[in-house]
């Protein structure tokens, strides 16, 4: 009987891990490295050339310049669409916060809702350049030990400095892609954020080694983050919606 009790017992473990496995986002395909590489490389948008097919979501919030690239990150389907006008680039699964959408404190892991912009991008790959020169344009390169998001109190919007910052976002790390890191931030929380009296800070698209959930932040896989990073630049709309 107790030999029958533990065979039973070992087989429901057995499910159950291979229920949770099959749960897990898919992991990282041979060869991704050398796609980073490449990519990080060339520095050059793979997408921006083509003419797209016709998609709802990008139709939905396009505004009135056909040329426009712009994201359409889709809480239900964990996707994240590049679009042009209302004509869809590429699509890419994404990781969220592990609590869902809808963010509306500090620390509570969601992920915000609503229209956004890229207020900053930094990655490994980005070229050298004067810190004036990188502060004007807002892109940055990231430099061991020399990189982090950090709130800034005068505007409640998350910043790129060089000097110091919270442990937990030091951006030249694994969890945003390590050698393969690339970020861009969010102006969360914006305007109607702070009227509504939405808190939080360093909300960003950034590299991760795995989709299974963050304190926040949307994620990708590091050489899909980087072929994404490649095709925008700062003031790109994101729009995080519902379904």
């Amino acid at each position: 009987m107790f030999v029958r009790s533990l065979c039973w017992g070992l087989f429901f473990v057995f499910a159950g891990l291979q229920v949770a496995e099959a749960k897990q986002p898919r992991v990282l395909q041979k060869g991704w490295k050398k796609k980073a590489k490449r990519l990080q490389k060339t520095r050059r948008c793979l997408w921006l050339a083509n003419k797209g097919r016709k998609d709802a979501h990008c139709r939905r919030y396009a505004k009135q310049d056909p040329q426009e690239a712009f994201l359409v990150v889709i809480a239900r389907s964990r996707r994240l669409l590049l679009c042009r006008g209302g004509r869809l680039l590429q699509a890419f699964s994404v990781g969220h916060g592990r609590r869902g959408f809808g963010k509306q404190r500090e620390g509570d892991k969601k992920t915000p809702l609503g229209s956004y912009r890229i207020s900053w991008m930094a990655a490994r790959h980005e070229p050298r350049r004067d810190a004036s020169k990188e502060r004007s344009i807002q892109r940055f390169q990231i430099r061991s030990r020399r990189a982090y998001c950090m709130r800034n109190p005068n505007t409640n919007i998350s910043e790129f400095r060089r000097d110091k910052g919270p442990r937990d976002e030091r951006l030249w790390l694994r969890p945003y892609g390590g050698h393969f890191a690339a970020v861009m931030a969010l102006d969360y929380p914006n305007a109607p954020d702070q009227k509504s009296g939405r808190t939080g800070s360093c909300i960003e698209i950034h590299a991760s080694y795995h989709l299974n959930g963050s304190a926040g932040c949307i994620t990708l896989l590091p050489h899909r983050m980087i072929a994404l990073y490649n095709c925008l630049s700062p003031q790109t709309r994101v729009e995080i919606v519902k379904r």
